[in-house]
C-alpha cells in the first residue's frame, strides 16, 4: 500500500491517502468546480439582452381617473383616457410615446340670472416622449415611466400650452405571452417649475398587447 500524498495546485488543494491522483485529474477538478460558479456569475452580471424582434412593440390603453390641483386650491376630479406605445431596445428598456386627455368639472362664478355657481369644464391633455424601464420581464413587470412633452390646458374660453414633465409608476402582469393587464400612476407638471400649480395626477387600470 502506498503512503498518503498531498498535492497542492492553484487554485485548489487535493489530498489522497492510499491512492494517487493523476496529473489530468488535478487539472480537471478545478474546472469542474468552477464552471457552475462562472455560469452563475455570467447569468447575473452579464450585459442586457436585446429585445426579441417579435416582442419589440407594446401598445396599451387605459381609462383614467384624474386629479387636478389649481392655484386657487380647487381640486376638481375628472375622468378621461390614455394610450401608449413602447418600442423595446432591450428586454428591460423601451422608448415610450404616450397621450392623455381628461375632463374636469367644477363650480365657476355665479351667474347674474340664476344666482348660483355655473358649472365649468377644465380640460387637460398631454403628449409625452420618454422611456419605460421594467424591473422584471415576466410574468409581473413593475416599471418606472418618465417623459417630456406638451401639456395642454383649457378652462372655458382660455387655453394654454407649455412643456410638461411626466413621472410615473406602473405594474403589468403578462397573463399571456402577448397580453397584459396592469395599473399605472402618473404625475404631470410644468417642466420649467415642476412644483408650480396646477399640478396634475392620473391613475387607472390598463391593458396592453405585445408583438
Amino acid at each position: 500500500m502506498r503512503r498518503g500524498t498531498c498535492h497542492v495546485a492553484f487554485p485548489s488543494i487535493a489530498c489522497a491517502y492510499g491512492m494517487s491522483l493523476s496529473k489530468s485529474a488535478m487539472t480537471t477538478l478545478p474546472r469542474v468546480l468552477l464552471s457552475p460558479l462562472l455560469a452563475s456569475w455570467l447569468m447575473f452580471h452579464g450585459g442586457p439582452s436585446l429585445a426579441a424582434p417579435s416582442e419589440r412593440w407594446v401598445f396599451g390603453i387605459a381609462p383614467s381617473y384624474a386629479y387636478l390641483v389649481l392655484d386657487n386650491q380647487g381640486q376638481p376630479r375628472g375622468i378621461g383616457g390614455s394610450a401608449f406605445l413602447h418600442y423595446g431596445i432591450t428586454t428591460a428598456l423601451a422608448l415610450r410615446l404616450s397621450g392623455l386627455w381628461t375632463v374636469h368639472e367644477f363650480e365657476g362664478e355665479a351667474t347674474t340670472e340664476e344666482k348660483k355657481p355655473k358649472d365649468e369644464l377644465q380640460q387637460v391633455g398631454n403628449i409625452d416622449l420618454g422611456i419605460h424601464y421594467a424591473f422584471d420581464i415576466v410574468p409581473l413587470s413593475p416599471s418606472i415611466e418618465m417623459g417630456i412633452g406638451i401639456l395642454y390646458q383649457r378652462h372655458g374660453e382660455v387655453s394654454a400650452i407649455d412643456l410638461g414633465l411626466q413621472l410615473g409608476l406602473a405594474a403589468d402582469y403578462w397573463i399571456l405571452q402577448w397580453l397584459a393587464v396592469g395599473a399605472a400612476f402618473h404625475y404631470h407638471a410644468f417642466l420649467s417649475n415642476p412644483t408650480k400649480y396646477p399640478v396634475f395626477f392620473d391613475a387607472g387600470p390598463r391593458v396592453a398587447v405585445r408583438w
